[in-house]
């Protein structure tokens, strides 16, 4: 009885446990992009920064962020940061791509909310694509490059194989509530015994 409260505890409690991050960071080397030069040298030494998680509870859900300290210092040009999040084998929140006008050097930030299709264990897979618009009002001039395709691999993992985070909680919930009433009912009938 001591063994089933003892695992219906530690089932309950490791699906609590915060999932570990990745965080890489890319310096971009705009050299490499058909740019113009002052393009160039807004883009040189900025960095793009991936946080996703190392590993996924199955039927749980994460957090993907992309961060940049892309910025535009001056009027005569103005910067869109176009980001999309194509995934395989889960759900990305929101769908589609998202744009975020950058104005100043601030780091600036997006976010996912990722979960696997509940299907099995196995893995959620996609890229993330990141491109930069560029916009000079004046001219009316638009250019559009692309700066990341970062490929995504994050395996999904279950405790109990085939059945999903919030069943798995329930089950460690109840294995603990039935182990402890049964060891309550036999100190009970250990007692009147006496």
């Amino acid at each position: 009885m001591a063994a089933g409260m003892i695992a219906g505890a530690v089932l309950f409690g490791l699906s609590w446990l915060p999932v570990k991050t990745d965080v890489q960071r890319v310096v971009l080397n705009p050299r490499t992009l058909n740019l113009p030069t002052d393009l160039i040298a807004l883009l040189e030494g900025r960095e793009l920064i991936v946080d996703a998680p190392t590993w996924l509870w199955q039927g749980g859900q994460s957090e993907i962020r992309l961060r940049t300290n892309l910025g535009s210092q001056t009027e005569a040009l103005n910067l869109i940061l176009e980001a999309n999040l194509a995934i395989n084998g889960g759900n990305s929140l929101p769908i589609g791509e998202l744009a975020m006008p950058i104005q100043g050097t601030d780091w600036k930030e997006l976010r996912w909310q990722i979960s696997d299709d509940e299907m099995e264990s196995g893995a959620v897979s996609g890229t993330m694509w990141v491109h930069a618009t560029f916009v000079r009002p004046a001219e009316q001039q638009k250019a559009r490059t692309a700066l990341l395709a970062k490929p995504l691999d994050i395996p999904v993992r279950s405790m109990i194989p085939g059945l999903a985070l919030g069943p798995q909680r329930w089950i460690g919930v109840g294995l603990f509530l039935v182990a402890g009433c049964s060891r309550l009912a036999l100190g009970r009938r250990r007692a009147r015994l006496d």
